[in-house]
């Protein structure tokens, strides 16, 4: 007599390994892309723009005996706001008493999991507003009809550079960063134009660095989201899964420093840390594993305190067919 497999074997699970799919933090670029201003601010609050009068040409020759000419100080400012944005999930006591020993961890496993999910709301919220068109001033966006992956029509020197100057124009700085999609990065990386100059910029490359990339562009360097989601709704039988940054490119200047008089495109104002904590639920026996921070996002250089459009970035939209 012969046993079939369900017969002499149970499908008990392994105790020494789980599978996963998740994002390593360096799949994120929203932190780099819109870095946070140090500390934490207000929930609401205001912070000053210098007007452009330092730029003017005003006639600064004097004649002998005359006092030198006099000029005003321009000073504005303009408001931002923080908004919360946090998860819990619960670990019963009954699942945690009959749960294996490589899955007992629920508490902990809470809390990474609503980590990511934040970070997730955090890159889309970040991707979302820096590849808005209307969020920019005029001149400062473009949609692309000969696509980066069009490796025959496409230029996206060309584009780059006129992305380039148009920052310089408003700002007196050139875009030292260009944020994009992990997709895209692989098909601008092998873009005939771009592998030519390798070799003046460190030689040919099998798998071309993102620096290596930058300095054929003029940048010092190409941050590249490999963030991804979930796109299909809870309950469908297959999910989708897809990349949070789609086909857009985004140049922007980001300075070193955060001081006083300072220049970069798009700010972090966060006022409260995130912060996790754990409290139980007697009633239905269980505890709950809770984070959330405050956050808002902000342009710094802009058009102007009213409109408040960004002048300090450079959206290329369209970038693959």
């Amino acid at each position: 007599m012969s046993f079939g497999r369900s017969t002499i074997h149970t499908s008990a699970p392994l105790t020494n390994l789980t599978v996963k799919v998740f994002n390593d933090p360096e799949n994120f670029i929203a932190g780099r892309v819109a870095p946070r201003i140090p500390g934490t601010v207000r929930v609401t609050g205001s912070y000053y723009i210098y007007s452009r009068s330092n730029l003017r040409i005003d006639g600064t020759i004097k004649g002998r005996g005359s006092p030198s000419k006099s000029f005003t100080r321009d000073l504005d400012s303009t408001t931002y706001t923080t908004a919360r944005y946090g998860g819990r999930m619960i670990a019963l006591d009954d699942d945690v008493d009959e749960a294996d020993a490589s899955i007992a961890q629920m508490q902990q496993d809470d809390a990474e999991e609503i980590a990511e999910k934040l970070a997730l709301d955090y890159e889309l919220a970040v991707y979302t507003k820096v590849t808005t068109s209307g969020n920019y001033a005029s001149g400062h966006s473009i949609s692309l009809t000969d696509e980066w992956d069009d490796y025959v029509n496409g230029d996206p020197i060309a584009d780059v550079r006129t992305g380039r100057e148009q920052v310089r124009s408003a700002i007196g700085r050139y875009p030292n960063y260009m944020a994009m999609a992990a997709k895209d990065f692989d098909k601008l990386k092998y873009h005939p134009d771009i592998r030519e100059l390798y070799v003046y910029t460190g030689g040919m490359a099998v798998d071309p660095s993102t620096t290596m990339v930058a300095r054929v562009l003029g940048l010092t360097d190409i941050l590249v989201s490999k963030a991804v989601y979930v796109s299909s709704d809870e309950g469908q039988a297959t999910d989708t899964q897809g990349d949070i940054w789609g086909e857009n490119a985004v140049l922007f200047y980001s300075g070193a420093g955060m001081g006083r008089k300072s220049s970069h495109f798009l700010r972090t104002f966060i006022s409260q840390e995130m912060r996790t904590r754990s409290y139980r639920d007697e009633e239905v026996e269980g505890t709950w594993t809770d984070s959330d921070w405050k956050y808002g996002l902000g342009f710094i250089n802009v058009d102007n305190t009213t409109d408040l459009k960004a002048t300090g970035g450079y959206l290329i939209a369209n970038i693959r067919s």
